[in-house]
């Protein structure tokens, strides 16, 4: 898709629902890309357009939709909760 058109079309979408495949959930905006101790996820991957909390397109430059297949969610929650506890630490 051109950037263009993912514009034009990011206006007229109020979330990222619209870029979800068959059993993928949108687990946040990511502005660094797919994080480094995800890479082993193989369903990750970017959407096109992050929005905000209103509804509003963010910059692509800066943003863009965390995206997972449901049945790797568990592999990001152990990842997440190994996160949870070097923070704690």
């Amino acid at each position: 898709m051109k950037y263009q058109e993912i514009k034009q079309n990011a206006k007229k979408q109020k979330d990222h629902s619209h870029e979800l495949k068959k059993g993928e959930i949108w687990l946040g905006n990511s502005s660094r890309g797919i994080p480094e101790d995800c890479k082993h996820i193989k369903s990750m991957r970017l959407g096109e357009q992050a929005y905000d909390c209103y509804g509003q397109p963010l910059s692509r430059n800066r943003y863009r939709p965390l995206i997972i297949h449901q049945s790797e969610e568990h592999l990001y929650n152990a990842v997440h909760a190994n996160r949870m506890k070097k923070v704690s630490r």
